[in-house]
């Protein structure tokens, strides 16, 4: 609701704004000690201490909203524009060039009718005089289209017509003019072709590609539906490892009947949980039953044994540790680029015999390149890829150990806990279009 400046804490805690109210623009900005936040924007990760500088109409938002619903008079701001819109500046100069021919053609009959009627004939002057100016007065008349006003409306409103049935609404006529003149329109994608709304329409697991083209279709109703779909056991393990792996910033708010009303936080994440959600699952009761994950009820005071690695760029991924209290040790979760917890991958799920339970089995290179070419393929169709994978963990592990052989994507040393993974999915997301 107001503008601020960032004052702490002075090691970015993960701030991230969505400006995309003001910008267009979906990518989170982060924001560090010195920067500015925009009213009218939305904290979607992290916590900082800010100082409020600028409320109401003084804020970048109010004063946008006083620039749409309140003057009009933006002379000076240096903002002033065109008058009149092309087709009437046109119409004008069309208009002047009329006059002027009209009022020559006009001057041209009463001289040539002056010289009939004076100089080669016998004509009375108080006779024919106010005749000859009459008629030039008619030839000045009639150069001028009375009928052009009519017709240019008449066109403009059969314009606005047809674009409303093109779905693009038209309150002023003008406006069809203007479209009418342009030769290049400049528009941003998101949020403007695109419904600035993330959406999983793809994934690849047990060795299958299932692609959503039906937009009336969600994403687990199409996997469900299919005849190659995956055990009971894999799309567990998948809503699993979505609600664990995702920040609690990051939520649905659905209906009675199941439909999404509301999404808040991060927009790939919302993307991921809209995906478990569609696989019959709700995310928010297997957060709420996983002990080191749960902060409800009894479950609560075991949050502390949950081990959190936060996403970086760094690392291009982000993991969630919680232990498992019948088998032992931990099981780690993760998610992230595909390309590079894929290389971490030594294993993937693979579709048993029986077709209720998957097993882990080698990850080869040939595995491992074809997984790769089905995320090509996702990002030549505009997707943004994410890999998911597990790991389960012995009692007393060592989550700030390093690894010798496996490097970051900055060159740093990898969590040793972050390596040797068992590949489960790969999850195309896109803006679809609007």
């Amino acid at each position: 609701p107001a503008d601020c400046v960032v004052l702490g804490p002075p090691i970015s805690g993960g701030l991230k704004m969505d400006e995309s109210t003001l910008t267009g623009e979906s990518v989170l900005i982060s924001k560090n000690p010195g920067d500015i936040v925009l009213s009218g924007t939305t904290a979607v990760q992290g916590s900082a201490k800010m100082l409020v500088i600028a409320v109401g109409t003084y804020s970048v938002a109010g004063k946008i909203k006083a620039r749409v619903y309140e003057s009009t008079d933006h002379d000076a701001e240096g903002l002033d524009g065109d008058d009149e819109s092309p087709l009437f500046t046109k119409l004008e100069k069309i208009a002047k060039q009329i006059g002027i021919a009209g009022t020559g053609a006009a001057l041209l009959s009463l001289l040539v009718n002056c010289l009939k009627g004076f100089a080669f004939g016998n004509e009375n002057v108080k006779d024919v005089l106010i005749e000859y100016i009459v008629v030039a007065i008619t030839v000045l008349a009639v150069a001028v289209p009375e009928g052009l006003p009519l017709a240019v409306t008449l066109a403009l409103a059969f314009s606005s017509n047809k674009m409303m049935k093109e779905q693009n609404l038209v309150k002023h006529l003008d406006a069809c003019e203007t479209m009418g003149c342009a030769t290049t329109i400049c528009t941003d994608k998101t949020g403007t072709l695109t419904a600035n709304k993330m959406t999983a329409r793809a994934v690849y697991m047990n060795a299958t590609d299932f692609s959503c083209t039906d937009p009336s279709i969600s994403l687990g109703a199409y996997v469900q539906q299919s005849a190659d779909r995956p055990s009971p056991s894999t799309l567990t393990m998948i809503s699993t490892l979505i609600a664990i792996d995702t920040m609690d910033e990051t939520t649905l708010e659905m209906d009675e009947s199941g439909n999404i009303t509301n999404t808040t936080g991060n927009p790939t994440e919302v993307a991921l949980l809209a995906f478990a959600s569609s696989l019959g699952n709700n995310y928010q009761n297997i957060r709420e039953s996983t002990r080191g994950r749960s902060d409800k009820g009894d479950l609560s005071e075991f949050l502390v044994e949950g081990k959190q690695i936060g996403f970086s760029s760094a690392r291009k991924m982000m993991s969630w540790a919680v232990p498992r209290p019948l088998e032992g040790g931990y099981r780690i979760y993760c998610k992230g680029a595909s390309e590079v917890l894929i290389a971490r991958c030594t294993k993937q799920l693979s579709k048993a015999k029986d077709g209720m339970y998957d097993e882990a089995a080698e990850l080869n290179d040939e595995s491992r390149k074809g997984i790769l070419g089905v995320g090509e393929a996702y990002a030549r169709r505009g997707m943004r890829t994410l890999a998911l994978a597990y790991r389960d963990l012995p009692e007393g592990v060592d989550f700030e150990a390093k690894s010798d052989s496996v490097l970051n994507a900055d060159g740093s040393e990898a969590f040793e806990v972050e390596t040797d993974l068992t590949f489960v999915s790969l999850v195309g997301i896109e803006d679809p279009l609007r």
